[in-house]
């Protein structure tokens, strides 16, 4: 069961990542720094503050062909409601094969 949260909670992180939000009136602490390249979509945001995430293990995933991660994982570690484990993002090209991305998801330790 484990396992499998993971792998949910990792791709709606795929979706939610898969291009850059925008801002769509939420208040001014809620919204990402200026200057971040690329961030979560706004609906990630409601995501991680809505349930209660102590003791999961998380991280983001980011599939865009245009834009790279920038700082959305750190975004959405610091307004995750709970003590969630969040590992490091990372983003993959669409030309990852599924050796890459499992390669990288055994490294992180989950």
């Amino acid at each position: 069961m484990k396992k499998l949260w993971i792998a949910c909670l990792s791709m709606l992180m795929v979706l939610g990542l898969m291009g850059c939000g925008t801002d769509n009136g939420k208040a001014e602490e809620k919204t990402p720094p200026a200057k971040t390249v690329a961030q979560a979509p706004r609906i990630m945001d409601t995501f991680v503050e809505s349930y209660d995430f102590t003791g999961k293990n998380m991280t983001a995933v980011c599939t865009s062909g245009g834009s790279d991660i920038g700082s959305s994982a750190d975004y959405l570690a610091r307004i995750t409601k709970g003590k969630a484990n969040w590992k490091p993002g990372k983003l993959f090209s669409s030309q990852a094969g599924a050796d890459e991305i499992k390669a990288w998801y055994n490294g992180l330790g989950f």
